[in-house]
């Protein structure tokens, strides 16, 4: 077979008894699992374009997803374990090291799959993750930060629970006020701490909030400044908005 003319586009390729096109998610080979030098995962990256070269080779411009530890800020609590961050960091690379089609959602759809993988249209499974905020290479930031909840002012973690006051309609932890998913079904109405009387509505702002957050340690006195956290709740996008359900957490898979 002739090889493709050089400097052209396409809209798919097939490769393997697989048809990739534009927009799909693809698994990309990682240089440290070849040569026997490990396990490294694949590197995932959304097709943006397809061309050639001036030798006729296919080449894919691909626009990278992050894992959490691979960004700046690193891995942080409210990651869930099959989390992924969107970027802008787009790099060219030969067709030759697509692994493997994927599948990358949005949290909501992700969390309504109920820990199921999603499949192709061939009903074959595919390898699933979810995406609910944007990393700028360049600033080394997110795009947005995630919208906060509880007394800790922390993002949600999908993989745990999250539920809501049927007083106040604020959404806490379950970690935070060691209520666990069981404890949350079997009770009819659930007041949070605030309502109940036992945390202050208006907290001392040179004080730590009663929940600490997670990813520090709780000082010895109550002389720290309010710890770090997102400056300001994220306003719409996929992972944004109160949610429907009183209980709240992806199920595992």
């Amino acid at each position: 077979m002739a090889p493709p003319p050089p400097f052209s586009s396409y809209k798919t390729f097939i490769l393997h008894e697989t048809r990739f096109t534009l927009g799909d998610t693809v698994m990309i080979k990682s240089p440290h699992a070849q040569g026997g030098r490990g396990t490294a995962p694949d590197f995932i990256a959304a097709i943006e374009r397809i061309h050639t070269n001036k030798d006729g080779e296919v080449f894919v411009d691909g626009r990278w997803y992050y894992r959490p530890e691979e960004t700046a800020e690193g891995r942080k609590p409210w990651h869930g374990t099959d989390e992924l961050i969107d970027s802008d960091h787009v790099d060219a690379f030969h067709v030759r090291c697509v692994n493997a089609m994927c599948a990358v959602l949005p949290l909501k759809k992700f969390e309504e799959l109920g820990g199921q993988c999603a499949k192709d249209d061939n009903g074959n499974t595919l390898p699933t993750f979810f995406c609910r905020s944007k990393y700028l290479k360049s600033k080394k930031r997110l795009e947005k930060p995630l919208e906060t909840y509880c007394a800790c002012k922390q993002p949600q973690n999908p993989d745990m629970l999250l539920v809501s006051c049927d007083s106040c309609d604020q959404w806490y932890h379950g970690k935070c006020v060691k209520v666990s998913r069981a404890d949350a079904e079997k009770q009819k109405k659930w007041k949070c701490p605030v309502c109940l009387g036992k945390w202050s509505k208006r907290p001392d702002r040179n004080a730590p909030p009663p929940c600490w957050p997670w990813d520090t340690p709780r000082p010895t006195s109550g002389t720290t400044k309010a710890s770090p956290s997102p400056a300001r709740a994220r306003k719409g996008g996929a992972a944004s908005g109160r949610p429907k359900k009183r209980v709240k957490s992806a199920a595992g898979k």
